[in-house]
């Protein structure tokens, strides 16, 4: 957890989560990003901060793309999903 955590403090958020707050179309989004990268930085805008806090926010979109929250810093909050065998397969090309 500890590498992962240094990678995520190097890495600029590729999602910002705006007024229009969870949907399953931003969750789609998620899990299509962590299918490429693995690790997913989000970023919540304020206008989202209303009703719900930061923590309740990346625990139920870690839920919902059965992904591991690794740290929250202020509004920021980074996600892990590792990459499935097949995934690496496709993407390395067949053994010769």
């Amino acid at each position: 957890m500890r590498r992962l955590k240094t990678k995520s403090r190097a890495i600029e958020p590729t999602i910002w989560i705006g007024k229009e707050g969870l949907s399953q179309e931003l969750v789609q989004h998620i899990e299509n990003q962590l299918s490429a990268r693995e690790l997913v930085k989000l970023k919540l805008q304020k206008s989202v901060l209303t009703n719900s806090e930061t923590d309740s926010v990346a625990e139920k979109l870690a839920a919902s793309t059965g992904s591991t929250l690794v740290e929250v810093i202020g509004h920021t909050f980074t996600l892990y999903k590792r990459k499935s065998e097949s995934a690496k397969t496709i993407k390395q090309g067949p053994a010769r």
